[in-house]
């Protein structure tokens, strides 16, 4: 250090406060093991010589600085395109806590909903069917007796004739809801799916039952209460305002193809590479907009909205949540019931590693899994997030290997010990 003149000597400057993440090349800034974190490097490359995936991103925080950020890979096996910072994947089901929790959370605090109201007094007809008592404490928690999935698709391909009375390659005032390329839905048939909905069946009430079903409900009740697109209401409450731009459903209404990442080759329903069109069935039937998935974003994207619920509910200045409500919704709900929170994953409440949160995760943490091979991972007790992305489902969801290798886990466990380790 040096004084250059009368006007700035040694230790002049400005002090100023983080208020967004810091991006560093150096992990021993934020106490972590520069080698304990080599081991993360071998496990994705691992993961890509045994074709778990073409292509993956990771990206780490501590103490709002990324001190990991890896591209590996390409979008698909042709190898003609790498991933990069700006690669955009199919979130999946991290669209449940990105995009329908945080909204519920909003709701929540502006007091518009009451977590336990019955969802049947948002939607008509909902109060004469088995459903009416279900709470959004119930759908949150998978505990509403609400089947996993509903495969409306399947009764639409049975033959020629009811695809076509169903699906359009050409778009017009009745067949406008698009669920694919050159693949047009008739409106009607949206009356077909609620239908299929209400008529679902209830199994197992107040016990554990992972489902997409409810989260179907949860945006149409949104779109009740805001009386807004939920596409935009998420984008202009939180995303816009975190800088996190590349979040967004139907991504190829924002985007340039050649940045969005490839899913599967579908050859069951829409008989196409699914690309910038979301994978789920259902969601691509809702026209691409829904509550369980249908969200697209970069890695980058996806740690700004994480670390903004690490930092309880702020970032950049801009309070989106108060610490209380952070907190509710993030604590386990019922721990002798299963490990979820509101809306988010937790670890195993009694540590015994087989948990979403691994072997290492601290009873504050939660995150969430996507079918397409994605993760979110946040622990406020080591005071980091972590985002995986990948398209695992490429070019076949059948490819479990992502799952079998353990890959995401592996790398969560890593990162603790890296922790531990400095």
């Amino acid at each position: 250090p040096v004084s250059p003149n009368e006007y700035f000597p040694v230790g002049s400057g400005v002090d100023t406060e983080k208020i967004r993440l810091k991006y560093s090349k150096f992990p021993e800034e934020v106490k972590v093991n520069r080698e304990i974190l080599k081991k993360i490097d071998s496990l994705l490359l691992d993961g890509l010589e045994e074709k778990a995936y073409p292509g993956a991103r990771v990206m780490i925080a501590r103490n709002g600085v990324v001190f990991y950020n890896k591209s590996i890979g390409y979008h698909t096996d042709k190898k003609d395109n790498p991933v990069n910072d700006f690669a955009i994947y199919d979130l999946a089901s991290l669209t449940k806590v990105l995009s329908t929790t945080a909204t519920i959370m909003r709701l929540y605090e502006q007091d518009k909903i009451l977590l336990d109201d019955k969802i049947s007094e948002y939607i008509p007809g909902l109060d004469t069917t088995d459903k009416k008592d279900i709470n959004f404490r119930d759908i949150l928690t998978h505990q509403s007796g609400l089947i996993s999935w509903i495969p409306f698709y399947a009764e639409t391909i049975t033959d020629d004739s009811i695809f076509n009375a169903v699906y359009s390659s050409v778009q017009d005032d009745l067949f406008n809801i698009k669920v694919a390329e050159n693949m047009y839905m008739h409106r009607s048939y949206l009356d077909t799916i609620y239908h299929r909905i209400f008529d679902s069946r209830i199994i197992n009430r107040k016990r554990y039952l992972y489902s997409d079903v409810g989260f179907y409900i949860l945006k149409d009740i949104i779109e009740n209460i805001t009386d807004t697109c939920f596409n935009d209401y998420v984008y202009n409450n939180f995303y816009n305002s975190l800088g996190a731009n590349s979040l967004r459903y139907n991504p190829l209404n924002y985007f340039e193809k050649d940045i969005i990442v490839p899913t599967e080759i579908d050859k069951i329903f829409r008989k196409q590479l699914l690309h910038g069109y979301v994978h789920d069935y259902a969601a691509a039937m809702f026209g691409g907009i829904a509550g369980h998935a249908g969200l697209f974003g970069n890695a980058n994207d996806v740690l700004k909205l994480m670390q903004m619920f690490l930092n309880n509910g702020e970032y950049g200045e801009e309070r989106y949540f108060s610490e209380e409500t952070v907190r509710l919704f993030t604590d386990y709900y019922d721990r002798s019931f299963s490990r979820r929170s509101l809306g988010f994953d937790k670890p195993e409440p009694n540590n015994n590693g087989n948990g979403i949160g691994g072997n290492y995760a601290s009873k504050l943490s939660y995150g969430h899994l996507g079918f397409t091979g994605t993760m979110v991972w946040t622990d406020p007790e080591y005071d980091f997030v972590y985002v995986f992305l990948s398209n695992r489902v490429y070019p076949s969801a059948n490819n479990r290997k992502l799952n079998s290798m353990r890959i995401r886990g592996n790398i969560l466990d890593v990162i603790y010990e890296a922790i531990d380790e400095y």
